[in-house]
């Protein structure tokens, strides 16, 4: 039976933040982070590999209103499943919120297409994720940067690099090189793409809030699901193993990234499958999710999650 642990009904209220200064998405970050490198999750076989702690004197990973250990602009945190029975993954969280200034930039990730937390996407924040892996049973590790460094760990060029066979596979797919003659993502080179986490992209008020948040782990897998406004109408973001029905071929990662929400692709776009491309390779959607190819040749296709009312 797998094991399920959750962080549920985390509450960001408004009451005493700042939205303005885009105080929701630390705290959208602080409650995945915390709850990512707990005892629950260590003992599923999650744990921290880097991190840091951002600019403007940040001292932590932890909340905007703590007196200290308070994340600080440009904050991440480099996570891994070692235990999964379809091989290990690697996940990166990073935040930005406050003001358009320079110290406030995304850089050397790009979250959505975006690197500053005041645009035309976010009116005061980003929160973005990436996930990459390599075959079950491989010896080496997709993360291209710093282990053990947590308050001040840094990110390599590429942020995620294959094995000794040249296999990787990464999620979103703006981040793969290309497959069986498709074009290569925006973002191949450095591979420094991330998915737009707090689910908004221009498609809904970013800055509401209440909102509600559920966070979900397995040693397989890693679910958010977040109500914006807290209406109980979610944006989920799962990221976990898929069996395909086709038995021809042998799969080397096992792995989809699946989105739904406000942007494109629609919450009801079908999956597609591998041979097919959904979406575009260019960083133009914000949620964009991915299916792996099944010889991890380096990248992955797009998929998303569709709903069927019988």
């Amino acid at each position: 039976m797998t094991t399920v642990h959750a962080r549920a009904d985390c509450w960001i209220t408004g009451s005493f933040m700042n939205s303005a200064l885009g105080n929701q998405y630390n705290e959208m970050f602080a409650n995945v982070v915390q709850f990512l490198s707990g005892p629950l999750c260590a003992a599923m076989g999650i744990s921290m590999i880097s991190s840091n702690y951002g600019r403007n004197g940040a001292t932590g990973l932890g909340f905007w209103d703590q007196t200290t250990g308070s994340a600080g602009a440009g904050a991440w945190a480099i996570f891994r499943w070692s235990s999964s029975s379809y091989g290990s993954f690697d996940a990166m969280f990073m935040v930005v919120s406050g003001t358009a200034v320079a110290n406030n930039s995304t850089a050397p990730m790009n979250v959505a297409g975006q690197t500053l937390p005041y645009n035309s996407f976010n009116s005061h924040g980003l929160f973005g994720a990436s996930f990459a892996a390599l075959p079950s049973g491989s010896a080496q590790v997709p993360w291209n940067g710093t282990s053990g460094s947590f308050a001040s760990g840094s990110i390599g060029n590429p942020v995620w690099y294959a094995d000794n066979n040249g296999k990787l596979c990464v999620f979103p797919r703006q981040n793969s090189s290309a497959i069986g003659g498709s074009s290569a993502g925006a973002y191949a080179t450095q591979r420094n793409y991330m998915i737009d986490l707090d689910g908004a992209g221009g498609g809904a008020a970013v800055d509401a809030v209440p909102c509600k948040m559920h966070i979900i782990a397995t040693p397989e897998s890693f679910t958010l699901l977040e109500s914006l406004g807290a209406t109980d109408d979610y944006v989920m973001t799962h990221f976990g193993p898929w069996t395909a029905r086709d038995t021809l071929f042998q799969q080397d990662v096992q792995y989809a990234l699946i989105t739904n929400g406000p942007t494109s692709p629609s919450a009801n776009a079908a999956p597609a499958f591998y041979t097919t491309t959904y979406g575009s390779t260019a960083a133009t959607t914000a949620r964009d999710g991915s299916i792996a190819h099944p010889n991890a040749i380096s990248g992955s296709r797009t998929m998303a999650i569709t709903t069927i009312n019988a």
